[in-house]
């Protein structure tokens, strides 16, 4: 297998380009969902960081001096917190999808076009 380095920041940047196209960074749900992804991606990029530096296997010592062998909790806590960056990235996908399939149509709902990032009427 290719040891081939992926930008993150690259990705996160097109990933705004493409919602750009459909007026989704506008979007205060986009928006603050994306900002989550990010900083999700930073607190996996230290869990990692932690991973790769210490010992996936640690040794804690009883008070009897006894010692017990144990996945690192920062491998749960990285799985616990690529869970919830999956399932974020999978939110903004839905939204970036709802904006696709917005066609216009009939009258629009207000609160549709306020998340979207409409000017409000009057201000």
């Amino acid at each position: 297998m290719a040891d081939t380095k992926i930008d993150l920041n690259e990705r996160a940047d097109e990933i705004m380009r493409i919602a750009e196209t459909y007026g989704a960074e506008k979007n205060f749900v986009f928006i603050t969902t994306f900002k989550s992804m990010q900083d999700t991606m930073f607190v996996l990029n230290m869990l990692m960081k932690e991973i790769r530096d210490g010992d996936v296997i640690v040794t804690k010592e009883y008070v009897k001096g006894r010692e017990n062998r144990y996945v690192n909790p920062a491998v749960a806590e990285y799985n616990k917190t690529m869970k919830t960056f999956n399932d974020t990235v999978a939110t903004i996908m839905k939204i970036i999808d709802g904006f696709k399939a917005d066609d216009g149509g009939e009258e629009e709902d207000p609160l549709i076009a306020i998340l979207r990032g409409d000017d409000l009427e009057g201000s």
